[in-house]
């Protein structure tokens, strides 16, 4: 028997630019068909190098825009500002590590730690040869084509990062942000791609500050 799929739709139309525009159509799902498409799942993972290395607490990343760097600072120091997501508080601890690079997506990776007033947070720092620099809330799940990327950062309960999902897309050599949900009522759990432009989402589901052990289920399709 074919299980039922809640036709509940959606469109979400983001312009980074007026030069791209992009539709993302969201479908909830039942959990049976949710189940068979992870039977699909595919994990992608780029090939990673590691031709810089930490010294004397920095890490220095060369761009085409120039020089990015990267400074361990302790708290309550100055001078790091620029390399902090919106999420990190400016007087924080910071902790950089080197993730490596991609050289078939021309990016670093840098992981950055903070620390302030006992709270603990970290987000993701990509950098590319061309100078962009983008701050993720968690590491990037690559679609297959490697065209995409999908980020997750679930807290609902500690408020210590960011409970988002957030979809970028490369274009014209640039990373853009194309679709983002910032939900109250549940966490993203899980994200995964079935194909180019097609991928599911677990969301664990919130009521009155607390889990309620339930979980809903999307797909996700860029246009």
């Amino acid at each position: 028997m074919k299980q039922l799929v809640i036709l509940i739709f959606w469109s979400l139309t983001v312009a980074a630019n007026s030069a791209l525009a992009q539709t993302i159509t969201v479908a909830s799902v039942s959990k049976e068909a949710y189940l068979r498409a992870l039977k699909s799942r595919i994990d992608t993972k780029p090939k990673v190098t590691y031709p810089l290395k930490k010294q004397a607490g920095r890490i220095v990343i060369p761009t085409a825009e120039g020089k990015s760097i990267f400074q361990d600072r302790g708290l309550g120091a100055e001078g790091d500002e620029e390399n902090m997501g919106q999420y990190i508080y400016s007087d924080a601890k910071s902790e950089y590590s080197y993730g490596g690079y991609w050289p078939q997506l021309s990016l670093h990776s840098i992981l950055g730690n903070y620390r302030e007033s006992g709270r603990d947070s970290w987000e993701e720092i990509l950098v590319g040869d061309n100078g962009q620099r983008l701050h993720l809330p968690g590491g990037p799940n690559f679609s297959p084509d490697m065209r995409c990327f999908v980020v997750e950062s679930a807290d609902l309960g500690v408020h210590l990062m960011p409970n988002v999902i957030q979809l970028y897309q490369l274009k014209n050599d640039i990373w853009r942000k194309i679709w983002e949900v910032q939900p109250k009522t549940w966490e993203p759990a899980e994200a995964f791609w079935t194909a180019e432009n097609v991928l599911f989402l677990k969301k664990k589901l919130w009521k009155a500050g607390k889990a309620t052990g339930a979980f809903t289920y999307s797909k996700i399709t860029i246009q």
